[in-house]
């Protein structure tokens, strides 16, 4: 389970959207973005229906690379994780 953030732009009217154990979507055409908590087949399903319903959608995850890990730990002073 992952956090994903859409970006979501356009379309052709207002939508809703809601996916089990997870705030709904309102969309009203212009710029909204929406966060929900969900398996890779979750963000992905719910990505498609987004598009289904004639808007664009750009979909991240807050997950860090392995270097961004390693940059954080090293800021903060960690001592690096055991490989």
């Amino acid at each position: 389970m992952k956090v994903w953030t859409f970006l979501i732009r356009g379309g052709p009217s207002d939508f809703s959207l809601t996916l089990p154990n997870n705030p709904s979507l309102y969309h009203d055409g212009s710029i909204t973005i929406w966060k929900m908590v969900g398996t890779q087949e979750t963000a992905n399903t719910g990505a498609g229906l987004i598009r289904s319903l004639g808007a664009a959608v750009t979909v991240y995850t807050e997950e860090q690379s392995k270097e961004q890990e390693a940059e954080r730990r090293s800021l903060l002073g960690l001592t690096p994780e055991p490989r």
